[in-house]
């Protein structure tokens, strides 16, 4: 149960409080940690056609249709077949970085 339903049901006590804004916070630190190492060591290995083509589809949540025509206004690339290619380059370029940071 969600924590305000349960509390919608019964108010929580100061101690209650404190203990769930602590385990927020414990997830939150690991989470800030591993979008720092994609903003500042991942995404910046990756050249404009890769960033564009993993930002489109990963980040800003575009289907391959939208990114086709997006990719063909910007690149003059107009083949979703070249984009998913695009993409895989971009993976193993990922792939190797990650193991250097790991």
């Amino acid at each position: 149960m969600s924590y305000c339903r349960e509390w919608a049901k019964r108010p929580p006590t100061p101690v209650e409080i404190r203990e769930r804004i602590a385990e927020i916070k414990s997830r939150i630190e690991p989470l800030r940690q591993e979008v720092k190492i994609v903003d500042e060591v991942i995404l910046p290995c990756l050249n404009a056609k890769e960033l564009f083509v993993i930002k489109k589809l990963y980040i800003e949540g575009y289907s391959w249709k939208e990114i086709t025509e997006i990719y063909a206004d910007e690149f003059d690339i107009k083949e979703e077949r070249t984009l998913k290619d695009i993409r895989k380059f971009a993976f193993q370029k990922i792939k190797e970085v990650i193991k250097t940071v790991a």
